[in-house]
C-alpha cells in the first residue's frame, strides 16, 4: 500500500523574521499597523542581507578552499522560496544587480502571500522565475551557480576529471555527446531539451550565433519592467 501523501508547512514569509507575537502582521485588518509591522521587519531584513554580505566577502578574502559546487549558499531561512530567491541572485554577475533582484523579488513574494499580487511586476517576475530556474538546474547539476555569470566560464563536461559516484542529474539534463565533445559556456547545458542544447551548442561552435548575446536575452532580469519577448517557465508538475 502506498504512502499517504506528506503536506509539508511552511512558515509564511512575513513569519520568518519574527522575534514575537507581537511583530506578526498576519490577519491584522488595521493597514496603519499592519505597514508599521511591515517597515520593522523590513528593516530588520536588510540588516540579515547586510550581515549576509559581510559575511561573503571576508570568506572571499580568506584562501579559496574547494567546496562540493551543490553546496547550499544560503542555510538562514527555512522558506523554500526566499532560499531559492537568494540562489537565483548568485547567477548575476553584478552585485547591485543582485541586491536589486533581491529587494524587487522579496517584494513581489510579500504581495502575493498577502494575497495582492500587482499585475504591474509580471514582466519581471517572468524573467525572475526564468533565472530561479537556471540557478535550480546548475544546481541539479552540480555546477557552481556563480559559473552561469562568468563570461569566460567552461562547461565542466568538457573538463577531465571523474564525476562523482553519487552524480545523478534529472534525465532531461544528462550531457549529450555534442555537450561533451564541443567546448562551450555551461550556461547553455541548463536547458532541459537535449536536442535543443545540441542545436544552440553547434550553431554557437559555428558562429551562427552568440551564446552571449542569447543569454542576455533570455535570462536578463526585467528590473525596469518594460513590457518585451521573454521566456516563460512552467511550474514543475507533480
Amino acid at each position: 500500500m502506498a504512502s499517504p501523501q506528506q503536506i509539508v508547512i511552511e512558515p509564511m514569509t512575513q513569519q520568518l523574521l519574527v522575534q514575537n507575537a507581537g511583530e506578526d502582521w498576519t490577519g491584522i485588518t488595521s493597514t496603519a499597523e499592519r505597514r508599521k509591522l511591515q517597515n520593522r521587519l523590513n528593516k530588520r531584513s536588510q540588516y540579515l542581507r547586510k550581515r549576509q554580505k559581510l559575511t561573503k566577502s571576508r570568506q572571499a578574502d580568506k584562501p579559496a578552499t574547494p567546496k562540493p559546487s551543490t553546496e547550499i549558499a544560503v542555510q538562514t531561512s527555512p522558506n523554500s522560496m526566499i532560499q531559492a530567491i537568494m540562489e537565483m541572485c548568485e547567477v548575476f554577475n553584478s552585485p547591485d544587480i543582485s541586491q536589486r533582484v533581491f529587494a524587487l523579488a522579496s517584494m513581489a513574494y510579500l504581495d502575493y502571500t498577502m494575497n495582492a499580487p500587482r499585475i504591474s511586476q509580471l514582466p519581471f517576475l517572468i524573467t525572475l522565475n526564468v533565472n530561479i530556474a537556471i540557478a535550480k538546474n546548475a544546481t541539479l547539476l552540480g555546477f557552481d551557480r556563480a559559473l552561469m555569470c562568468i563570461d569566460e566560464a567552461i562547461s565542466p563536461f568538457n573538463q577531465n576529471g571523474p564525476w562523482p559516484v553519487c552524480y545523478n542529474p534529472p534525465k532531461v539534463l544528462e550531457p549529450t555527446s555534442v555537450q561533451k565533445a564541443i567546448l562551450h559556456h555551461p550556461w547553455l547545458d541548463i536547458f532541459p531539451f537535449p536536442k535543443f542544447r545540441d542545436n544552440i551548442i553547434l550553431a554557437a561552435d559555428a558562429e551562427l550565433l552568440d551564446d552571449g548575446e542569447l543569454c542576455e536575452d533570455v535570462a536578463e532580469a526585467n528590473i525596469q519592467n518594460t513590457e518585451r519577448p521573454s521566456l516563460i517557465v512552467e511550474a514543475e508538475q507533480g
